[in-house]
């Protein structure tokens, strides 16, 4: 994807999604761009591994952006939840069409849709994804017609047990159920 729209508009894939994507959503705190501009390098926690050391390489520049290249924070996460939560609740002026969110949040080969995770929770739709860089690990999930969802961000090798923890105390807390679900 990241090379076809590169070749097609003439233009860096992070160039693109910053443009024609993340912005327009309201995303402004983000970036597929490596090396990170001066104002978001600032702000970029550092990356840990498992025994609670600094990597070396604190922001690891990965050449598939669009699978990998991702900096953003929980509250930008949950902007692009809450969109594709709204165009499907009917939002008219979404950055894409409702046919096609509905598309990606359609179960294919082993739960996934088009980009998420999918999964059921009480006969209702959850989309979701998680992230592994080199000292980050994350996780989001939220349901297609609701607007609950929960997102954990860590900057740390080990965050996979950490998340899943929080994750099953929030769902447990607010009732949701969401974490009932394997994937």
């Amino acid at each position: 994807m990241q090379k076809i729209v590169e070749d097609v508009t003439g233009v860096s894939f992070s160039e693109y999604a910053d443009n024609q994507t993340l912005k327009p959503m309201g995303m402004v705190n983000r970036t597929f761009q490596h090396a990170l501009p001066k104002t978001l390098k600032q702000r970029a926690s550092a990356a840990y591994d498992r025994n609670g050391k600094v990597h070396s390489a604190i922001y690891n520049d990965y050449p598939e952006k669009a699978a990998a290249g991702l900096w953003t924070t929980p509250s930008e996460l949950a902007i692009y939840i809450m969109h594709m939560q709204a165009i499907m609740a009917g939002k008219k002026d979404g950055i894409i069409k409702k046919t096609t969110v509905e598309s990606m949040f359609t179960k294919h080969q082993k739960n996934w849709g088009l980009g998420p995770a999918m999964s059921e929770v009480n006969n209702q739709l959850v989309f979701g994804h998680g992230g592994k860089n080199l000292g980050f690990t994350n996780k989001f999930k939220a349901f297609v017609n609701k607007g609950e969802g929960m997102i954990v961000m860590s900057n740390g090798d080990n965050g996979r047990s950490i998340y899943q923890d929080i994750m099953r105390y929030i769902s447990k807390y607010y009732d949701t159920g969401i974490t009932q679900d394997k994937p």
